[in-house]
Parts: structure tokens; C-alpha cells; sequence
């Protein structure tokens, strides 16, 4: 009788080959499917952040102020003076008290004084910093690699934490992605691509989060532009940040290269005094 052990052999062979394509192709399938893998960060997002946002009373100092101050410009319907007490955030971005007012409103007056009613506008936002996430990554890295970096993104502590609080933090989230997304997008483009939408992108993202939470979007945005600037030299990119002749100026080389020739010109005539 002859020895069926390469037979075996060839099965169990076949059998791993054809247990790796199916699993590449379930891969590809979801990373396809970006209805799909929309669909599954949304409900990982409030499965993580809802029972949170219902159950745990206020834990923060600062979201009782915001709290507070929301419901009182409410009940004084005044929206643009904001008080905690006798004292008013004039200095304070407005933005936030904005998104918590609208939701107390459409909550109604007996859950004025529910914490769970102003924590959902931050749960929102965290919520669609995921998926925006999920959306500006995949053209990127691919479905299957945004799918996880956002599912991963989605469960951070640092995440859940804001998307808990009623505080600026939880909001300005949602910009800040954007904004370092669209940045991204446009610093990694091919030069014969067009990346106007995500220049428009970014600058709404960018004038959003001063409107929520003043200077940290600027900041995070000027941070990374001082690392490129060192780490990269070639910063041609930037002129695709312009978005008209209006506020194509900054980002031309003309008028730097003029004024530089400026500069070497009066050198020149002080060396020769």
C-alpha cells in the first residue's frame, strides 16, 4: 500500500492557503465596505462613550462651570455673555457654550440640571473625530489600516476621557483631527494633484476649533510647521494651503525672493561705502 503522508501533507498545505485567502479576503471586504466600517466605529464609539455620559455624575470642576454657565445664558437668554455667578468668561471661546446650549434646548427645561445633557455635544464631536479619522486615513494607508488606527483612536483613554466630560477638550477634538488630517493629506499629495477641498478643510477645521477652544488648534497646526520646517526643508507644499489671491500672499515665494534680493542688494552698496 502506498504511503499517504505527502497526501496529507498537500491537504492540510491547501487547507492553510485557502484559510489565509479567506481571511485577506474578509480583510478586504470590510476595508471596502466604508459604509460598513462607518457603521461599526459608530457603535464602538457609544458603546465605549454612552454608558459613561449617562451614568457618571460630574467628576470635573470645569464641566459643572460650563454646565452652569450654559444653563444660565439659557435661562437668561442671553447667548453671547456667558457668566459662571458674578463672573464672565469674556476672554472665553463661545463655541463651546453654543453646542451645549443647543442640546439643553432640544432636552427641555426639566433636564436643565441633568449633566449628561451638556456631556452629549463633546460625545458627538469625539464621535465624528473617529470617523473623520477613519475617512482622510483610508485614501492614505488603506481601509483595513484606517479601520484600525481609528478603532484604536476611538478606545485611547485619553479619548474616552473627553468624551465624557462636558469640557472644550471633548469638542475641539473633532477640528483638531480634521485640521492635522487635512494637513497631512496636503503635505503628502503629488505635486500634479489637486488639494484645494482639503486646503478649504482645513481652514474651516482650523477657524471651528479657535471658535470652541481659542489657540489649541493654531497651536498644534504651528508646532507641526516648525517640526517640517527642521525636518523637511522643502516647504513648496505650503502654497497649497492657499485657497485664493487673498491669502495666497503668505505662502508665495515672489515676494520672499524679492524681498531677499532686497536685502543682498543693500549689503552690497553698504560693503562698497
Amino acid at each position: 500500500m502506498p504511503p499517504t503522508t505527502g497526501g496529507c501533507q498537500d491537504n492540510a498545505g491547501n487547507g492553510g492557503v485557502d484559510g489565509a485567502g479567506t481571511i485577506e479576503k474578509v480583510r478586504h471586504n470590510i476595508g471596502a465596505q466604508r459604509r460598513l466600517s462607518m457603521l461599526a466605529l459608530f457603535l464602538l464609539c457609544l458603546a465605549v462613550y454612552l454608558p459613561g455620559v449617562i451614568r457618571l455624575p460630574a467628576v470635573d470642576r470645569t464641566e459643572v462651570v460650563f454646565a452652569e454657565t450654559t444653563r444660565d445664558m439659557l435661562a437668561r437668554g442671553a447667548i453671547v455673555d456667558p457668566r459662571y455667578g458674578e463672573t464672565v468668561h469674556q476672554f472665553r471661546p463661545i463655541g463651546t457654550y453654543w453646542a451645549q446650549a443647543k442640546v439643553a434646548w432640544l432636552a427641555g427645561p426639566e433636564h436643565a440640571r441633568d449633566i449628561w445633557v451638556y456631556r452629549i455635544p463633546g460625545m458627538l464631536s469625539v464621535t465624528l473625530a473617529v470617523l473623520a479619522l477613519y475617512l482622510l486615513a483610508a485614501p492614505l494607508v488603506g481601509g483595513v489600516a484606517a479601520l484600525i488606527a481609528a478603532g484604536l483612536f476611538a478606545v485611547a483613554p485619553l479619548t474616552v476621557l473627553v468624551a465624557h466630560l462636558a469640557i472644550a477638550e471633548g469638542l475641539s477634538l473633532l477640528p483638531a483631527t480634521v485640521a492635522m488630517l487635512a494637513l497631512l493629506r496636503i503635505y503628502t499629495a503629488p505635486r500634479e494633484e489637486s488639494t484645494r477641498p482639503l486646503a478649504l478643510l482645513f481652514w474651516a477645521a482650523l477657524g471651528l476649533g479657535m471658535l470652541i477652544n481659542a489657540l489649541l488648534v493654531p497651536i498644534l497646526v504651528i508646532v507641526t510647521l516648525i517640526a517640517l520646517r527642521f525636518m523637511d526643508r522643502d516647504m513648496w507644499w505650503m502654497q497649497r494651503l492657499a485657497i485664493g489671491s487673498v491669502c495666497r500672499w503668505p505662502f508665495d515665494r515672489e515676494p520672499l525672493d524679492h524681498c531677499a534680493d532686497t536685502a543682498r542688494r543693500r549689503a552690497v552698496r553698504r560693503s562698497r561705502l
